[in-house]
């Protein structure tokens, strides 16, 4: 898998995990995550190839619990608006180059 369009899991509603690792993703746009809002808890994106993610990748996704970046190739986050991720507790960002790191706050592990 090497792309996500916009609205891509649109049909996938009722998804409470989406584990997309060791593909070979570089780039995640805004509305990627769209129609998953009401359920989504988990997203597994680790060991891809992500060297950008647009400021409105995970916009809307009041319900999820944990986002997993590791061993990407990410370099800055301080962009992606995590505002809407109040549920938010685990970040894995492990095996990444970040130079800078958002304050995000109600994070039980980073």
């Amino acid at each position: 898998l090497y792309n996500l369009e916009p609205y891509f899991f649109q049909y996938l509603k009722k998804s409470k995990e989406l584990i997309i690792s060791y593909n070979q993703l570089t780039y995640l746009g805004n509305n990627v995550f769209y129609g998953l809002e009401n359920n989504l808890e988990k997203i597994n994106l680790a060991g891809n190839k992500i060297k950008i993610i647009e400021s409105k990748a995970f916009k809307g996704l009041y319900r999820l619990e944990e986002i997993s970046l590791g061993n990407n190739k990410l370099v800055d986050i301080k962009k992606i608006n995590f505002d809407d991720l109040e549920s938010l507790k685990k970040f894995n960002f492990f095996g990444n180059k970040l130079i800078s790191f958002p304050s995000i706050l109600n994070l039980s592990y980073v």
